[in-house]
């Protein structure tokens, strides 16, 4: 499966519920073949990959989160940001929420060779 670039993700529109449920689903496709890629093809170790769900709360933050931990651990990396830490329904925050978790994604890809 062909994955999407990332980059993409760092200027989604504030407020853009469409926007928003469009990277839900890019996300979720490209955290599938970035978990394949690095379980399958370079036999990491297990990490955690809960199911991500709507896209919104606290629920969503955390199981976000331990997501990114993991598959920075599988990619033999430093730990990512605290993602959980920006208010995604402040505007600047939003902004810089998406910019970040765009360039993490980068980060991911470029470690694992996807």
């Amino acid at each position: 499966m062909p994955v999407m670039d990332p980059l993409n993700w760092s200027v989604l529109g504030f407020g853009d519920e469409t926007a928003w449920i469009d990277f839900l689903g890019s996300h979720e496709l490209w955290d599938r073949a970035f978990d394949e890629h690095v379980r399958v093809r370079l036999a990491a170790g297990p990490y955690p990959s809960p199911p991500l769900g709507d896209g919104g709360g606290a629920e969503w933050d955390e199981a976000h989160q331990v997501w990114h931990q993991g598959a920075a651990q599988a990619a033999v990396l430093p730990p990512p940001p605290d993602f959980r830490s920006y208010d995604r329904r402040e505007k600047g925050q939003f902004a810089s929420w998406c910019f970040l978790h765009a360039q993490e994604h980068v980060r991911l890809r470029k470690a694992v060779g996807l």
